[in-house]
């Protein structure tokens, strides 16, 4: 029987290039994947690109409101593999179609995504693979600037923590929540330097 796969890590870790890897182990070996990402993430359009230029066309780019398991079954032919970036993007719903989907089809489906925001708040997709995806993997490649394992995600507008603003920023979309467009960036912590910039930078102390 097929599983679940969630494959987490703080940004930067190396999950895209992982992601990468497992479509091509299973295409060279002559099987069919289907690649999908939520709408939501419109970093590289409708491509996954790690930080080496490697990239990958999705082949569906699914909305909030879709249904994957509708998605598949409308397919000519079933895939042997489902991966999925930026998993933490998913509705709840999804989610549980994915579980489904590895069950009733015997497909296994690998999401990749992260844990929690810049306010260490939970995603929806990411909480609900949590509680039942059926093998979870943690990549800690990534190491805070102190040398410990980065495990939690800072927002830097203009290269200054910020813990206001919407939960989802990507690329130069602009957050409603500012008045003006600003340059902003991800940086990944281990969660002892997390709590000093907070305490640091941030209103609610």
């Amino acid at each position: 029987m097929a599983d679940l796969v969630f494959v987490y890590g703080a940004m930067g870790c190396g999950k895209t290039t992982e992601l990468l890897m497992k479509i091509y182990d299973y295409e060279s070996e002559g099987k069919i994947v289907f690649f999908i990402k939520p709408s939501t993430d419109s970093k590289g359009d409708n491509k996954a690109v790690n930080r080496f230029g490697m990239e990958r066309q999705v082949d569906y780019l699914v909305k909030p409101d879709e249904s994957i398991l509708g998605i598949i079954t409308s397919l000519k032919t079933l895939p042997d593999a489902i991966v999925v970036e930026e998993a933490q993007f998913l509705q709840k719903k999804q989610v549980d179609e994915l579980f489904l989907i590895s069950k009733d089809f015997d497909i296994e489906v690998f999401t990749y995504g992260i844990r929690s925001d810049f306010r260490q708040d939970e995603f929806t997709g990411s909480s609900r693979l949590f509680t039942i995806a059926d093998k979870i993997q943690e990549l800690d490649k990534k190491i805070c600037s102190c040398g410990a394992k980065a495990t939690n995600n800072l927002r830097l507008f203009n290269g200054v923590p910020t813990f206001d603003g919407n939960s989802i920023l990507i690329d130069n979309v602009s957050d409603p929540s500012y008045n003006e467009e600003t340059n902003f960036s991800y940086k990944s912590v281990c969660g002892d330097c997390y709590l000093r910039i907070r305490r640091k930078y941030s209103n609610d102390k």
